[in-house]
C-alpha cells in the first residue's frame, strides 16, 4: 500500500513540475505581494484609515486610549 500511494505521489510531483505549477503559484504570490505593498497602499495615501481599531469597552474601565482608537 504505501509503495502504490508513494509512485502516486511521486507522479503527482512530476505533472505539477513538468505543468510549471509551482512557477505559477510562486509567481501570483510575488505579483499579488508587489501590488499591495507598492500599489495599493501608495495609491491609497496616508489619510486613508484602512486599518480601524475599534475598543468595546461596555465597562467604562478605559479611561485613557490613543486618539488613533475608535471608541
Amino acid at each position: 500500500m504505501w509503495k502504490s500511494l508513494s509512485s502516486l505521489f511521486k507522479k503527482d510531483c512530476r505533472m505539477m513540475a513538468s505543468g510549471k505549477f509551482f512557477l505559477v503559484a510562486l509567481g501570483s504570490l510575488l505579483l499579488y505581494t508587489l501590488f499591495i505593498n507598492l500599489g495599493y497602499l501608495n495609491f491609497m495615501g496616508d489619510n486613508a484609515n484602512i486599518y480601524n481599531v475599534y475598543l468595546y469597552n461596555p465597562a467604562g474601565t478605559y479611561t485613557q486610549v490613543s486618539p488613533l482608537i475608535h471608541l
